[in-house]
């Protein structure tokens, strides 16, 4: 991973943050990160000196570059940005964004949390009211550590900087005017496709005649066939039952998605599927990290050296999920559809029996390895940057979830869900490949399963022979035991990430590890739980954290801005 000039604001000490060790919890730092690639060192900004050594002018930089490092833009010298935070968002947002101290061109400065303080929504007012209403600076600020598969930062490879001048910071943003960048969309649905493509990008795109993106979100129109159920009458208590468990879905879901043309960009286009029905999650459009404008995409952790790629080269992940049409109609429920969206959605309708979500992944590491994988190209960052261009991308994994209660083996301890996980690995090959004749898709056949997954622990996990896990560094259940692919963090596995889906932050219930056992599990759901699905985790906190207008916020006097004012969330 390319590493950043970390610049950190904190309520903690200098010296506790220079006293970097591997036992410091940083999860535990109340911090906003913010980074240029220029410099490739954290710098500490704490409480005291934003609050009072600051003025108008500094903060007002800072923020700004926070908006740009959130909102893929580039600063007027060119420098491409990178932000998140660590700590208590509540405590983040009292102490550097709920103040009264003045900021230069803005009227107010108004922030809000998600529910379960892993993102913050921040949206800047400018002072001049007219253009308030419609000009609005919007962006999200991430939990480094929770808001993803893995942390966004790691922090071993950092250069820890305790004397800097802050004062005498050079500005990024030179005249008195606000930068000229992106304004807050007005008013978001989730189904939109946000990312524009670059001048070059576009020519690229136009030459390779690559589509263009469009969330399929006609839930209501899906019809449930007795077909999309392929997994009815197999038996996973059976090792026989597991193998054809994992089979059976794989090509269920490669059946009219990997054969839709015989050019690999022109697959995986749920609107283009003759046979069955799939659609995406609404509401992941967003931040940086939001879905591209070729296939839909988002980004994931980077890539690192797993059990199958051992010495793998950087990478960036990207991956997109897709839902049955038993899930699609209850995604309908929560949601609304592209067409009527719900003002107040639903969160906790949980998902039935019959359910299956697919996700491919892919990276842009261009290790050996993955030479003769599965290939798309879309308008993808690379690892540790934000900028956007046409690249290559192989895919590394595949994940299939299933919900049905009905299927023997199934375990209500873990509300029946059951997981399988596929690698790339060229020495394997499906019975089915001859059923895919296109020179660009045989590297889908080369997808190998590494096992089943129906609980948390060991003993509910198999691991198919031949195959191996990524769950190595598992802190309870020892090397490679647990269903876990190389695009995972290896301290955590599938069933035990997904588990956490909605728990909040500053809980146990943290994506890695994950869950562990049952009873954690039936723990967690006492929190808060979003039925395994960390797709709808994520869209629900873009959805709260979406940007507020300038007409609904009371407006102090232009001279003294007034402190933020909270909102209460309308869903708890």
């Amino acid at each position: 991973m390319k590493f950043m000039n970390l610049f950190i604001l904190s309520a903690v000490s200098i010296t506790a943050i220079a006293a970097h060790s591997e036992t410091l919890d940083y999860s535990k730092l109340n911090a906003i990160f913010y980074s240029i690639p220029k410099y490739k060192q954290i710098i500490e900004l704490d409480e005291q000196r934003w609050t009072k050594k600051f003025n108008d002018s500094s903060r007002f930089d800072f923020l700004v570059k926070f908006y740009a490092a959130t909102t893929r833009s580039t600063s007027n010298t060119k420098q491409i940005h990178s932000a998140c935070f660590t700590g208590d968002s509540k405590v983040i947002i009292e102490k550097f964004f709920n103040s009264s101290l003045p900021v230069k061109n803005f009227l107010k400065v108004h922030a809000k949390q998600s529910f379960d303080g892993k993102t913050i929504g921040i949206t800047m007012i400018p002072s001049d009211q007219k253009a308030a209403k419609t000009n609005l600076y919007h962006f999200r600020l991430n939990n480094c550590l929770e808001a993803g598969k893995s942390q966004t930062f790691t922090f071993d490879e950092q250069k820890i900087v305790k004397n800097f001048d802050y004062d005498r910071m050079p500005a990024q943003f030179k005249d008195d005017k606000l930068p000229n960048l992106p304004h807050a969309t007005k008013k978001l649905t989730g189904f939109e496709v946000l990312d524009v493509l670059s001048p070059e990008a576009e020519k690229t795109a136009n030459k390779m005649k690559l589509p263009r993106y469009k969330l399929r979100g006609d839930y209501t129109k899906y019809d449930i066939k007795p077909t999309d159920h392929p997994w009815k009458n197999i038996d996973i208590r059976t090792q026989a039952g597991k193998e054809k468990f994992a089979r059976d879905t794989l090509y269920f879901f490669f059946k009219g998605m990997a054969d839709q043309s015989p050019r690999a960009d022109l697959n995986f286009i749920s609107a283009n599927n003759r046979l069955t029905h799939w659609c995406e999650m609404p509401w992941l459009q967003v931040g940086e990290s939001g879905r591209e404008a070729i296939h839909g995409l988002t980004k994931e952790r980077d890539i690192e050296s797993s059990a199958m790629y051992p010495n793998i080269d950087k990478g960036a992940n990207w991956g997109i999920g897709y839902y049955n049409a038993t899930g699609c109609k209850t995604i309908g429920q929560i949601w609304g559809d592209q067409n009527t969206q719900i003002a107040q959605p639903n969160f906790v309708i949980p998902f039935p029996d019959g359910t299956m979500s697919a996700k491919i992944l892919f990276s842009t590491s261009p290790s050996k390895f993955l030479k003769d994988s599965f290939a798309l190209r879309a308008n993808i960052s690379g690892p540790g940057e934000t900028f956007r261009s046409i690249q290559k991308l192989r895919m590394i994994q595949i994940d299939i979830s299933v919900k049905d209660s009905r299927i023997p083996g199934a375990r209500p301890q873990a509300d029946n869900w059951i997981m399988t996980t596929y690698y790339f690995e060229p020495t394997y090959k499906w019975d089915f490949a001859n059923e895919f004749t296109s020179p660009d898709v045989q590297g889908l056949m080369h997808m190998r399963p590494i096992g089943i997954q129906s609980g948390f622990d060991a003993e509910t996990s198999t691991i198919f022979a031949g195959a191996v896990a990524n769950s190595v560094d598992n802190v309870k259940w020892g090397t490679g035991k647990l269903l876990n692919g190389p695009g995972d963090n290896r301290k955590s596995s599938c069933m035990g990430c997904h588990g956490t889906a909605g728990t909040p932050y500053n809980t146990q219930f943290k994506m890695v590890p994950g869950v562990l056992d049952d009873a954690m599990f039936a723990a967690s759901r006492k929190s808060y739980n979003l039925d395994f699905s960390q797709q709808l985790a994520f869209a629900k906190r873009n959805f709260e954290t979406q940007p507020v207008s300038g007409k609904d916020i009371p407006h102090p006097p232009v001279s003294t801005p007034g402190p933020l004012i909270q909102e209460k969330n309308p869903n708890h």
